[in-house]
């Protein structure tokens, strides 16, 4: 499943145990993302309590304009695992599979408001180039009209899913069973990408 040693379900004991229990995904098994943070508990805890405020708690971005950052950053990181997980997160949101195709292929393919189009822009300049200097673009941003708590939380979770495609890539994590041919999860599971998981 990926290059370090992992903690299965049916191993995890104590603390692990409770954290694979109550991370566990709505289909009814604990993702791999998740398990292969097993061998340090308190790492797991506090990376899931900050995903799970970041990216379903309240923000200026709703829930779709979250996964398209995740995907513009793991399309631009060439990370697979998250390109499928969020690609199925905002075909979820959306019931548009086409559309989400679309935008995971290339997001300046679809239809996007102005701001969100800029905002993405700039969500992928800082993945490609995280040594530029940003203060030309955060004005730009600011002029337009996007107040200072939207762009801090741009940059939080562009930099958050930044994090995540190291963690994949760095050590090699796979993607689960339940992926279609088209990079899709099976539409009968329920996933936590659904418009009413909490």
């Amino acid at each position: 499943m990926c290059w370090i040693k992992t903690v299965s379900e049916e191993e995890a004991q104590n603390k692990l145990k409770v954290y694979f229990d109550a991370f566990r995904a709505p289909w009814g098994g604990v993702d791999n993302i998740v398990k292969v943070q097993g061998l340090i508990p308190k790492y797991l805890k506090s990376h899931m309590d900050f995903y799970r405020t970041l990216i379903y708690g309240s923000s200026p971005l709703t829930r779709i304009q979250r996964e398209m950052i995740a995907i513009v950053v793991a399309q631009t990181n060439n990370c697979q695992y998250c390109l499928y997980h969020h690609s199925d997160a905002l075909y979820r949101l959306t019931k548009n599979k086409e559309y989400v195709k679309k935008f995971r292929e290339d997001f300046r393919s679809v239809h996007l408001a102005p701001l969100e189009l800029k905002m993405l822009e700039f969500v992928e300049r800082l993945t490609r180039e995280p040594h530029f200097h940003f203060q030309k673009d955060v004005e730009e941003l600011k002029a337009e009209g996007v107040d200072d708590e939207t762009i801090l939380a741009v940059v939080m979770v562009a930099g958050y899913y930044n994090m995540v495609n190291r963690l994949i890539q760095g050590l090699g994590v796979e993607l689960e069973h339940y992926w279609t041919e088209e990079g899709f999860s099976e539409e009968e599971l329920p996933m936590a990408h659904d418009p009413d998981y909490a």
